[in-house]
Order: C-alpha cells, then sequence, then structure tokens
C-alpha cells in the first residue's frame, strides 16, 4: 500500500472529526439556550401561578370549613332518620350513599366556580397560548381515557361470550363413505 493513499484519507479524517467538533459545539449551545430559556419560563409560570394557586386554595378552604357544619348535621340527621334498618351495615351503606350525594351537592359548585374563575384567568392573561396547551390537555386525556377503556378488563367486547344454558341445536351433516369391500 502506498503512503500517498493514506494521505488524502488522513486528511478528510481531520475533516470530518473538525467538523463534528464545531456541531457538537453549536448543539451544546443550542442546547444550553434552550435550557436557560425553559428555566426562566418556569420561573416566571411558577410566580405567577403560585398565586393564583394559593388564592383558590385559601377560596375552597373557606367554602369547606363552611359546609364542614352543614355536613357534620346531615350526618346526624341521616343516621338518626336510619334507625328502621335492619342492620347495622346496611344504615351504614345509606348513611354513607346520602351523605356521598350530600357532598357532591355542596362541592361541586364551588369547585367549579373555582376552576371557572382559573380558567378565565389564564385566558385572559395567556390567551391562545393557554388555550393551546388547554387543547393539548383535553386530547391527551380523551386519548388517555380511550386508551384505559380499550385495555379495561370489563370491557364485555373483549371478554369470552358465555353460552346460555339450555337447548343448543347443532346441525351436523353427514354422508356415508364407501370403503372397498375386502
Amino acid at each position: 500500500m502506498d503512503m500517498n493513499n493514506t494521505t488524502p484519507m488522513m486528511q478528510t479524517f481531520n475533516q470530518i472529526k473538525t467538523e463534528g467538533g464545531t456541531r457538537s459545539q453549536r448543539i451544546g449551545k443550542i442546547l444550553k439556550d434552550a435550557f436557560n430559556q425553559t428555566s426562566a419560563e418556569l420561573k416566571e409560570g411558577y410566580t405567577i401561578v403560585r398565586p393564583l394557586a394559593a388564592e383558590m386554595s385559601a377560596t375552597a378552604a373557606a367554602d369547606l370549613k363552611e359546609k364542614r357544619h352543614q355536613a357534620s348535621s346531615n350526618f346526624k340527621e341521616a343516621w338518626g332518620n336510619e334507625t328502621d334498618s335492619s342492620s347495622t351495615w346496611e344504615r351504614l351503606q345509606r348513611v354513607f350513599q346520602m351523605m356521598a350525594t350530600a357532598l357532591k351537592k355542596t362541592l361541586t359548585p364551588p369547585l367549579r366556580k373555582q376552576a371557572t374563575r382559573v380558567d378565565t384567568k389564564f385566558t385572559d392573561q395567556y390567551g391562545d397560548s393557554y388555550t393551546s396547551m388547554k387543547r393539548g390537555l383535553q386530547s391527551l386525556k380523551n386519548w388517555y381515557v380511550k386508551a384505559t377503556d380499550a385495555a379495561d378488563p370489563a370491557d364485555s367486547s373483549t371478554q369470552p361470550q358465555a353460552v346460555p344454558h339450555g337447548s343448543v341445536t347443532v346441525d351436523v351433516v353427514a354422508s356415508t363413505v364407501e370403503s372397498p369391500v375386502q
């Protein structure tokens, strides 16, 4: 092998090595800039979202404290109304069902009100960015629901179908087979 054949190959190798180093430095700078921008955006978002979240939490806590007394009296009333139940277990089940219904009626409106306030604030403050993000999260939620529904073992379409008890008719087509006589 001639030495002159390796010289162009070494030059090409050195050129590739130099170009690769330059590219990796550019990529590193791009990634560093992207990280710095992301970090700054997260910090800014945190300073904006944190007071809103604290306000929402405080309002929700105040609403819950207000409703606590009402729930307590509802529980006492429900327990008193269920004295005619045949067993303590049935009595507890009915009381818990009544309490769940009462809690749902009591807590749902204030929580919806808070969610609407936050949604309005974010829409006003962030506009299309927030709306776009909200749509993305909704599509992610829809995808997740579809994925979990498809994997749900209680889904009857994936379960073997049971044959009902009773008479089952099976049609069999038969024909005689002639065999040679020996």
